[in-house]
């Protein structure tokens, strides 16, 4: 890419990612890294379970109804789905 398309390129990139709830994009990110290293059959049926996860969740419900609606998404669930997903797991334990 040319040095002079590369501001333009990141902020469209920064545009597109920010449309999305967090909850769903620390989601693959951590599906991504866990393909690279998992046997297939783990990594898909892992996949399987957050998409049906993640698609019965309130930042899913919202996102759909924000696209029937031809609006945006609340901003609100965006950072709730961050914090359940950095508290996932943590749940009964002491930090």
């Amino acid at each position: 890419m040319p040095a002079d398309e590369l501001d333009d390129a990141v902020e469209q990139l920064v545009a597109r990612l920010a449309r999305h709830g967090a909850d769903a994009l620390i989601g693959m990110k951590r599906l991504h890294r866990n393909a690279v290293t998992a046997e297939p059959a783990q990594a898909i049926s892992e996949e399987r379970e957050s998409l049906l996860t993640h698609l019965g969740g309130a930042t899913a419900r919202e996102g759909l109804a924000a696209f029937a609606e031809r609006r945006a998404q609340s901003a609100r669930l965006h950072l709730v789905g961050v914090v359940n997903e950095r508290t996932k797991g943590r749940r009964g334990h002491e930090h």
